[in-house]
């Protein structure tokens, strides 16, 4: 599953790339329960003319039912590597998608022009 990020700001501008692998836990369900393990780049500039490598992260989650558990180790490749005493941080994460049923129709102000 490639992904893809861009944001730019002025001159200023930053890119995500990655890709994720998704192995299915079970073969029938497509949406289901799963592992994924993934890779990102991240990269930032401050013209059109440059493009500096700023992290590599390798990522891995496991969604379980409406759970999913994740956790990834961001390596820094910038300049700031000594800053960080040439090491890389753990992220961790949790979420949770709930299904909400609505038992009435929301009403929503919307102007006509």
């Amino acid at each position: 599953m490639p992904k893809m990020l861009f944001f730019l700001q002025g001159q200023s501008h930053e890119e995500v790339l990655g890709v994720d692998l998704k192995f299915l836990l079970e073969n029938e369900n497509t949406c289901g329960n799963a592992f994924i393990i993934g890779a990102l780049i991240r990269t930032v500039g401050g013209d059109s003319s440059s493009i500096n490598p700023e992290s590599f992260a390798v990522t891995a989650r496991i969604d379980v039912g409406d759970f999913e558990f994740g956790g990834a180790y961001d390596l820094n490749l910038s300049k700031l590597r000594a800053a960080s005493f040439y090491q890389g941080a753990f992220e961790f994460t949790l979420a949770y998608t709930g299904k909400f049923s609505r038992t009435r129709q929301r009403r929503m102000y919307c102007p006509s022009f």
